[in-house]
């Protein structure tokens, strides 16, 4: 690593970590000054080793927890909710303002207003290897497989296999990585350099 980017690494975990209870940061985890890290309530997150997180994201852990893996990249403004338990696996990528939260709000008590009818804390888990496109949603209680990739602007409120190639709102399979044999039957196999 150059002189330059340990220096940088270094003031990005001073920078992260400053104030901050229940944030554990990687070795070489380069936190950009503009993104915030909240963890409030008992929240936890925890990031691996060589992730980095651009300008503007917001990691915010209300109660629950966040895993970022190893080598993962979060990037501009994306913004990334913990209230429950949010997982994001090793060498992952977003594009700028993603956004993925573990939990949704309770609404059907007319009576009451939203704010006071509590969540349900359904978790999000996304896999190794997934990109997640520019403007592209994750919403509480999917599982998106290994290697998935999601177009930008979709909407993913199911389940995601892995390999699949994702798009739409709501988000719905439009190809898949690999080998042509492989895809599931009505679905376009692509080369995995997508």
């Amino acid at each position: 690593m150059s002189f330059l980017r340990r220096i940088v690494t270094w003031f990005g975990n001073r920078y992260a970590g400053r104030g901050s209870r229940g944030i554990t940061l990687g070795r070489g985890v380069w936190v950009h000054r503009s993104a915030r890290l909240v963890t409030l309530g008992g929240g936890t997150i925890t990031i691996g080793a060589g992730t980095f997180v651009d300008h503007g994201a917001l990691l915010k852990a209300d109660g629950g927890q966040i895993i970022i893996g190893c080598n993962a990249y979060i990037g501009p403004m994306g913004v990334f909710y913990g209230t429950g338990k949010l997982v994001l696996g090793d060498d992952c990528g977003t594009g700028p303002q993603a956004v993925v939260v573990s939990s949704a709000h309770n609404f059907s008590d007319l009576n009451t207003r939203i704010q006071e009818q509590g969540e349900v804390l359904a978790g999000a888990t996304i896999g190794r290897e997934v990109w997640l496109g520019a403007h592209s949603t994750v919403l509480a209680g999917v599982t998106i497989g290994d290697q998935a990739v999601i177009a930008a602007g979709a909407v993913v409120t199911k389940d995601v296999p892995s390999l699949a190639m994702m798009g739409g709102v709501p988000a719905k399979q439009i190809g898949y990585r690999g080998d042509p044999d492989a895809a599931p039957p009505g679905v376009v196999a692509t080369p995995p350099s997508v």
